[in-house]
């Protein structure tokens, strides 16, 4: 079955008090979301994916009850079956992966969704309440979202691993956060590629006087400003409160070593040409690209959170803008009445 353990988290590690009870108090809609709108649509592409020694398991009763929901006869949905002893085993057919993408089809919609969810959040706050309120749809929209593509991915994985893509191609083909860090960090280097005190600046997390470095520096600013650390607790300053901090998760990005072996770069130029790989690469820069825009909503609360927080440090309803985060959504809110 799936393993949506993988990847980036859907949680922060640590989370703030605040934080944390604003996920439980979001828990019960992505629950009623998760189990009402997705859950009746999965379990038949789940059963079909599911592999042993690197082939589908047939199960004839899924096969047959998803052929009946999709009405189609059920040797549609699946090849010839191969007698291997105690365990049967058949790929999918051409129209059973086509039926499948369309049911799950997170990876079209996942950038329309996300312009939606900065649509929605991207506002200003008059109240506690109403920020509160957008934050918890903000992390029902973000848990959904985010376990969709997974659950897409895993499918285009299980497809490619049957077409004969071995998982070093694989990793190949998959794009990751850290090799977009990486080509950044690479980039500022090159800034101070001449300055030996400027590269020193840069390798202790300080930013270097340098006229080229100050003009790329913004650029990369703008990119990745709205990130954080653990960007999922709204207590984390964003990188652009703190860009010592995007230094350092620079510097520590690294492109994965494998990358450059040569028998590698033309197995994946071949995977590249095979749909399931496409689908593969396609579907993590989707992952990339929607996660990295749903942080611009991310961010956009944290400051109006803290805008807030500081309207209440001016009433004396706080004692400091940073007690915000030591306190749960319930006492929050209770600062509008004070305020």
């Amino acid at each position: 079955m799936f393993d949506l353990s993988s990847g980036e988290r859907v949680f922060p590690a640590h989370p703030s008090r605040f934080t944390a009870s604003l996920i439980v108090g979001a828990g019960e809609r992505a629950h009623d979301r998760l189990f009402r709108e997705i859950e009746p649509r999965l379990p038949p592409e789940l059963a079909w994916i599911a592999q042993r020694e690197g082939q589908f398991v047939v199960d004839e009763y899924v096969i047959g009850r998803t052929a009946d929901r999709w009405h189609v006869p059920p040797n549609w949905l699946a090849g010839p079956v191969v007698d291997h002893g105690e365990r049967s085993r058949s790929r999918l057919s051409r129209l059973a992966v086509r039926l499948m993408i369309d049911r799950l089809g997170a990876t079209r919609h996942a950038l329309s969704d996300t312009r939606r969810v900065l649509q929605v959040t991207c506002r200003p706050y008059e109240s506690f309440d109403a920020a509160i309120e957008a934050a918890q749809l903000l992390y029902v929209d973000f848990i959904v979202l985010s376990l969709r593509l997974r659950a897409a991915r895993a499918i285009y994985e299980s497809l490619a691993r049957s077409a004969g893509i071995p998982d070093p191609v694989m990793r190949w083909l998959t794009l990751d956060a850290g090799q977009l860090m990486a080509q950044a960090r690479l980039q500022l280097y090159a800034t101070v590629r001449d300055d030996a005190a400027g590269t020193a600046f840069l390798e202790a997390g300080r930013l270097p006087e340098s006229a080229a470095f100050a003009e790329l520096w913004p650029v990369v600013l703008d990119r990745y400003g709205h990130r954080a650390a653990d960007e999922l607790d709204f207590a984390q300053p964003r990188y652009l409160e703190a860009p010592e901090q995007l230094i350092a998760a620079l510097n520590n990005a690294q492109m994965p070593a494998h990358r450059s072996w040569p028998a590698l770069r033309a197995q994946s130029a071949i995977a590249w040409r095979i749909p399931p790989g496409r689908w593969v690469r396609w579907t993590s820069r989707i992952q990339l690209e929607a996660r990295h825009r749903l942080m611009y909503a991310f961010a956009h609360l944290r400051f109006e959170l803290v805008r807030l927080a500081d309207r209440a440090v001016q009433v004396g309803a706080l004692p400091a803008r940073d007690a915000l985060w030591d306190l749960s959504t319930e006492e929050v809110r209770i600062l509008d009445q004070l305020d």
